[in-house]
C-alpha cells in the first residue's frame, strides 16, 4: 500500500501515480504497523513494504517477518527439522578393529615399507592371543609373514650377490 505525499490518498503498490492528484510522489505503508515511511523497510518495525503477510500454525497470529513475534516459529527451521527427522543421518563408518592387521599389513605391501606389515603381524598375534582372532587377523599374520620372509630373502639375495661381486674384483 502507498499514500499520497501530497494528499494524503492511499492507492495500491502497482498504481504508478496517486488516482486522485495524479502525483509520482508517496510513501509506503507498512503492512505490519501501519506506519508510513519513505524507502524499502519500516523505520518501525524493519518489515519490507512489499513484504506477504503470513499466518502462524502455532498461535494464529498473521506476521510480516521471518519468525512469528509472538510464539517465535520459523517456518525455514520447521522445515529443516522435519527434513532432519524424516531423513536422519547414516552412522560413521570407521575401519573395523579386526581389520587394523589386515589394514597395515597391506598397506605395508603396497607403499613398500615392510615395518607397518610388522605391526600389522603383531597386531593379528595379539588379537589371536587375547582371544579375538578370527578369519582376517589369521590372514594379515600370515600374509605379514610371508611378505616379510620375501623381503628377507632379497636382502639375502642382494648381500649374497653384493658378495660375489666383490669377490670376483
Amino acid at each position: 500500500m502507498r499514500i499520497c505525499k501530497y494528499c494524503g490518498c492511499r492507492f495500491e503498490e502497482n498504481e504508478g501515480a496517486c488516482p486522485n492528484c495524479g502525483s509520482t510522489g508517496f510513501q509506503h505503508v507498512c503492512p505490519g504497523c501501519g506506519n508510513s515511511f519513505d524507502g524499502a523497510f519500516c523505520n518501525e518495525c524493519g518489515v519490507r513494504f512489499d513484504a506477504i503477510a503470513k499466518t502462524c500454525p502455532e498461535c494464529g497470529k498473521v506476521y510480516y517477518t521471518n519468525a512469528c513475534p509472538e510464539c517465535g516459529y520459523e517456518p525455514i527451521k520447521a522445515a529443516i527439522d522435519m527434513t532432519a527427522q524424516a531423513n536422519p543421518r547414516p552412522a560413521r563408518k570407521s575401519i573395523q578393529p579386526d581389520m587394523m592387521p589386515l589394514m597395515l599389513t597391506l598397506v605395508g605391501i603396497c607403499t613398500g615399507f615392510f615395518p607397518i606389515s610388522l605391526v600389522g603381524m603383531v597386531l593379528a598375534i595379539k588379537e589371536e592371543k587375547a582371544g579375538r582372532g578370527n578369519a582376517k587377523t589369521t590372514a594379515a599374520k600370515w600374509v605379514a609373514i610371508v611378505y616379510i620372509a620375501l623381503e628377507v630373502l632379497m636382502v639375502l639375495l642382494f648381500f649374497i650377490i653384493g658378495v660375489m661381486r666383490a669377490l670376483k674384483n
